[in-house]
C-alpha cells in the first residue's frame, strides 16, 4: 500500500475546540483511489490523487489531545505552526485523510476497514509517537463522519 501525503505539508488552522480548517490546497495520493473520479466544492479526486480545497473543515478529538500530552511531557512537540501553541499535532494529516475518506466513502467506493488501514499506515509512516494509542481511541471515540456525527 502506497501513501503520499504531498510535499509541502498540510496548512491548517484551529477555529474551535477540536475543529480544524484546511487553509491551503492539499493533495495526497493513494492506490485505493485508482480509477475514482469525483469533484465537489470541497474535494477533487482524479488519477489516484485526492485534493482537499481550502475551507474544508473537520473535527478531531485525537488532535485535541496533542497539546496536553506535550505539556505533560508525554509527546514531543509537533512541527512548528503559528496556529498551534505546541506545534501542529503529529496526527494532523492522517486525521484529515480519515475525515475526508469517511465523509465521501460512498462516492469514493471505500469502506471503513480500508479507511482505517490507510489511517494506521499513515501513522506508522509518519513515526507518530504513541501510535498504538491513536487507532483504538479514534475507533472508539472519533466521529464516523467528518461533520462529527456517529
Amino acid at each position: 500500500m502506497s501513501l503520499n501525503l504531498g510535499g509541502l505539508g498540510l496548512k491548517v488552522r484551529k477555529f474551535a475546540l477540536f475543529s480544524y480548517e484546511v487553509v491551503q490546497w492539499y493533495s495526497f495520493t493513494h492506490q485505493s483511489l485508482s480509477g475514482v473520479e469525483f469533484e465537489d466544492e470541497k474535494i477533487v479526486v482524479a488519477n489516484s490523487v485526492l485534493d482537499v480545497k481550502p475551507g474544508y473543515q473537520w473535527r478531531s478529538f485525537s488532535m485535541g489531545l496533542h497539546a496536553p500530552m506535550v505539556f505533560f511531557g508525554l509527546f514531543r512537540m509537533g512541527p512548528i505552526d503559528s496556529h498551534f501553541v505546541y506545534g501542529q499535532p503529529w496526527t494532523t494529516e492522517y486525521s484529515l485523510v480519515r475525515a475526508v475518506l469517511l465523509e465521501y466513502r460512498k462516492q469514493l467506493s471505500m469502506n471503513p476497514v480500508q479507511i482505517y488501514e490507510i489511517y494506521e499506515q499513515g501513522l506508522v509512516e509518519a513515526k507518530v509517537p504513541f501510535k498504538p494509542l491513536w487507532l483504538p481511541l479514534v475507533r472508539l471515540f472519533g466521529p464516523r463522519n467528518a461533520n462529527g456525527s456517529k
